[in-house]
């Protein structure tokens, strides 16, 4: 989809938070999984240790992966409806 939106929210009349303040890449990208309803496949137990630091609510998806994968030095594909994020980790 050219521009993916947010199908699941709290309550209607709320928007979803996209700000982030130091939590591990695993949690930012299980938010965007299920605020978006796409499969996001990565390793879990090597993110967990790259914190996100970023206020993303104003982004659209494409925009949100962009910025996450450039702070914990990462990459996305767009792989048959799934997004694919390869990383080495942090230190």
């Amino acid at each position: 989809v050219a521009e993916p939106i947010i199908i699941f929210q709290e309550k209607e009349e709320q928007k979803m938070d996209f700000n982030f303040d130091d939590t591990p890449a695993n949690e930012v990208f299980e938010v965007l999984e299920n605020a978006y309803g796409i499969h996001i496949i990565y390793d879990a137990d090597l993110l967990k240790n790259c914190p996100v630091t970023a206020p993303l609510s104003d982004q659209n998806l494409y925009k949100k992966l962009k910025i996450i994968c450039k702070a914990i030095e990462a990459q996305y594909e767009l792989i048959d409806g799934q997004i694919i994020i390869q990383s080495k980790g942090c230190k």
